[in-house]
């Protein structure tokens, strides 16, 4: 009886086996008795053997009459003969498989709820305890696998050994929903404290979460949908992120409202946390409306925001064209060449131009690939017929043939208009712009992708949608949790960025925290049980680091199943290991 490691068919991964030799008349054939699993890299190809090779001591045990017991021994002895716990002795052939548990998620997440503050989200009574943790238990899980309550409850039961009933998750959920503002409040104090109590710059942007379902009520409504969920109902998310990407606030609104009325209801509650100076507010183009910059400038905020260029007065348009009075920032033949220029414009607010060579290339193709597609779905020249322009950006390039005629032609001045604009952009400022501060706004301005990915990560990863709940507290209580994960996940990244020097997405940091995990294993003669942490990995080690956490893997007692599962009976770390 042998381990043998073979790379798998049109794959480079190794599976580890047990095999024998068996002998079938003349020919002498390997038998599989034991298949132990697939590795992923050879840090996993090494545990597998470490496991295969208890695998195999479990099956020569069982065959302890044909096998001389110090010829067993003598096989064991340079891997396992060990001692611990101050003589207690364990027996190879008496361990069992009980169970298998991933502990990675829940000692680094459950550290970072502790550590950003969410364990007092609902006070220190008996029953707040339960409900926090709890709450935590749905949020690991939310990380981790970011599936419906139920699949996060199913995976707590099997990967976490959790016992969690999924009518109290609900309970605790409508118990949250009395609670979101001070979620909210610890997560805006984590990040001041993080930022030294001055945010900076602050990000804004909003998206949408749509339903699975099409009825309508106070919070679900039909609206402009982000992701083209032209009759589901849906919910407006506006977030606010730090420019480090640290979560500052977020507020929930119907599905109809307009993105440009989201922002002054989210910074009315948010702004009363900050003096004037200590923000500088940055957003895109869908934030920019009169109510909107008139009510930070009330306020006595500074703010960047992307123009409607095109909106403009004609004066300003003019001016804008005019590539007169661009200066250069810089560049290479191998970069973008950027040329920007200043100018005043209405109510002492200032408009900083800018000119990208790339941009112009872009826009310049696009309009092309669009007249080509339009010459292509016209016919013989008599026009494109409304039915086939739905949703077509190139209907900007065509002009209705006759007041009674349902078809269009293309019209060469538009044409020429938009071929004015290329690589042509804008932000609107109130704040005091030289020729040398031009670059630190454009910075500012480029922040935003942080909010954008921020978005990506909330709807991809962590998927804040679809929506399965259906009363408006529920739902509320959903985008909580879903903001308290996002917010540690942001916390966990910022950590590891400022303490470790590495960048890791919510997808990897999957990935190497479902191999931090233990066998659970339990000897029949004695009826001790025993826990097998798993090697970790040099990314695993980074991340426990960061979040100030050393995992010791050496193996510990364990006073019973159940009560591991409540996580009260792990034993004090000692060494111990296989013995004979």
């Amino acid at each position: 009886m042998y381990i043998r490691t073979k790379t798998t068919k049109n794959s480079l991964k190794k599976s580890v086996q047990v095999v024998e030799s068996v002998r079938q008349g003349d020919k002498v054939k390997q038998r599989i008795v034991r298949h132990i699993g697939v590795a992923e890299d050879e840090h996993h190809l090494e545990e597998l053997k470490k496991l295969a090779q208890v695998a195999m001591a479990e099956e020569m045990a069982q065959r302890q009459s044909l096998l001389d017991r110090d010829e067993y021994a003598k096989f064991l002895k340079g891997e396992f003969e060990r001692t611990c716990n101050g003589g207690e002795r364990a027996f190879v052939s008496n361990l069992s498989y009980e169970e298998h548990v991933v502990e990675g998620f829940e000692e680094v997440y459950g550290k970072l709820f502790r550590d950003v503050g969410f364990a007092e989200v609902f006070g220190s009574s008996d029953r707040g305890r339960a409900n926090t943790k709890l709450l935590e238990q749905i949020v690991v899980a939310r990380i981790a696998i970011a599936q419906s309550k139920r699949g996060s409850v199913e995976w707590l039961s099997d990967r976490q050994m959790s016992n969690v009933d999924l009518d109290r998750v609900y309970r605790m959920m409508d118990k949250l929903h009395e609670r979101i503002g001070k979620a909210k409040a610890i997560a805006l104090q984590k990040t001041l404290e993080n930022l030294g109590g001055r945010v900076g710059v602050m990000l804004f942007d909003v998206t949408t979460l749509y339903f699975e379902s099409f009825c309508e009520d106070d919070l679900r409504k039909r609206g402009f949908s982000k992701e083209n969920k032209v009759r589901e109902v849906q919910v407006v998310l506006a977030m606010a992120v730090s420019r480090e990407g640290l979560p500052l606030s977020y507020e929930l609104f119907p599905g109809n409202t307009w993105e440009g009325r989201t922002l002054k209801e989210t910074l009315r509650h948010f702004l009363k946390s900050f003096r004037p100076e200590d923000v500088i507010v940055v957003a895109d183009a869908g934030m920019l409306s009169e109510e909107n910059l008139s009510y930070l400038e009330e306020e006595g905020y500074s703010y960047i925001v992307r123009s409607r260029t095109r909106s403009l007065t004609q004066r300003v348009k003019t001016c804008i064209r005019d590539m007169s009075g661009y200066e250069a920032l810089g560049g290479s033949p191998d970069e973008d060449v950027i040329k920007c220029k200043v100018m005043d414009i209405e109510r002492g607010r200032k408009l900083v131009a800018i000119h990208s060579e790339v941009k112009a290339k872009k826009d310049a193709y696009d309009r092309e690939e669009l007249l080509f597609r339009l010459k292509e779905i016209s016919s013989d020249c008599e026009g494109i017929a409304s039915s086939k322009l739905v949703r077509d950006k190139g209907k900007r390039y065509l002009t209705r043939k006759g007041k009674d005629d349902a078809t269009y032609v293309l019209d060469d001045a538009k044409v020429a208009e938009d071929a004015s604009w290329d690589g042509i952009s804008g932000i609107v400022t109130n704040m005091e712009v030289t020729r040398g501060d031009i670059p630190e706004v454009l910075e500012y301005y480029k922040s935003l992708w942080k909010i954008e990915e921020s978005f990506r990560v909330a709807k991809g990863p962590l998927r804040f949608r679809p929506i399965f709940h259906w009363k408006k507290e529920r739902i509320e209580s959903h985008i909580a949790i879903c903001y308290i994960a996002f917010t540690l996940q942001r916390h966990l990244e910022y950590r590891l960025k400022l303490c470790k020097g590495e960048s890791y997405s919510l997808d990897k940091v999957r990935r190497v925290l479902s191999k931090v995990d233990s066998v659970i294993m339990k000897d029949s003669s004695t009826g001790t049980i025993y826990r097998f942490p798993r090697a970790m990995s040099p990314e695993a080690k980074k991340i426990y680091g960061a979040v100030g956490l050393k995992r010791d893997t050496k193996p510990t007692t364990i006073t019973s199943i159940e009560k591991y599962r409540n996580r009260h009976s792990l034993g004090r770390i000692n060494p111990w290991e296989w013995v004979l």
